[in-house]
């Protein structure tokens, strides 16, 4: 069992039990996550939002590989943050993964795969029992969607899918 956490700090942590949850081990430190937020849009929105009005938070997505292949026990998370800091792009999507069971992480990679400046956000992932990863998330690149929600923001293109096949050393 592998629990995760983002605290005041914006650190991403992990702690592993071996028990069921009945004990854990020490907090392993993923990564550090950038506040997404675009300051035009949230202030119209009253709470932290992107360009487009829309929503969000940076709250990650963990998958444990519970397959028979040589990927077993790893652990996966995907999380969104600000790549530049106070540049021009606000949100994109990063994945790091943990070949020992959340005992240690890998460096974070960005997963989204365009040069713009537009947001990609909410991202999930799922590990299927062959131990193939799959990533979803939320991207807004298209100026030709023209479909509104209630609230009259731009509808997302749609939630981009990528079955993701990083290079998985084992320790």
């Amino acid at each position: 069992m592998v629990g995760l956490a983002v605290d005041s700090s914006r650190t991403l942590r992990v702690r592993r039990s071996d028990d069921g949850g009945v004990t854990f081990g020490p907090e392993v430190t993923i990564t550090s996550v950038q506040i997404t937020r675009d300051p035009a849009a949230s202030s119209r929105c009253g709470r932290q939002a992107l360009k487009g009005n829309i929503r969000t938070f940076e709250l990650p997505a963990i998958a444990v590989d519970r397959s028979v292949g040589p990927t077993k026990g790893s652990v996966y998370v995907v999380y969104q943050s600000d790549p530049d800091g106070d540049g021009p792009d606000i949100s994109d999507v990063f994945f790091t993964r943990s070949a020992d069971g959340g005992l240690t992480g890998s460096q974070p990679i960005r997963v989204n795969d365009d040069e713009t400046i537009t947001d990609q956000w909410m991202p999930f992932v799922g590990v299927t029992r062959e131990g193939t990863i799959y990533l979803a998330w939320g991207d807004n690149r298209s100026p030709l969607k023209t479909e509104r929600f209630h609230g009259g923001r731009p509808d997302p293109d749609v939630f981009f899918a990528k079955v993701f096949m990083p290079r998985l050393e084992r320790k």
